[in-house]
């Protein structure tokens, strides 16, 4: 992802915005019906978390395949099965 500038954009695990957006998915979470669903919401949230805190404490930067994988992809396949 990049701004306006050609600049590499950071997103929520490696930008200023961690918490809001994780506060965010937390409510989503909170609004699904689904068992299922909401436990994928909040498996990819913690997944998350923990790549955010690996970042903070070790300055890893992401593996971006995990995280199309474990965080992004369960995301969209719950907005997918909502939207039905």
């Amino acid at each position: 992802m990049f701004n306006d500038e050609g600049v590499a954009a950071a997103g929520p695990i490696t930008g200023e915005n961690f918490v809001p957006w994780s506060d965010r998915l937390r409510d989503v979470e909170e609004m699904v019906d689904l068992p299922e669903l909401r436990n994928q919401v909040a498996t990819a949230r913690e997944r998350a978390r923990v790549l955010r805190q690996e970042y903070k404490t070790d300055r890893k930067k992401p593996d971006w395949a995990v995280v199309q994988l474990q965080v992004m992809k369960p995301l969209l396949e719950v907005r997918d099965r909502n939207r039905r």
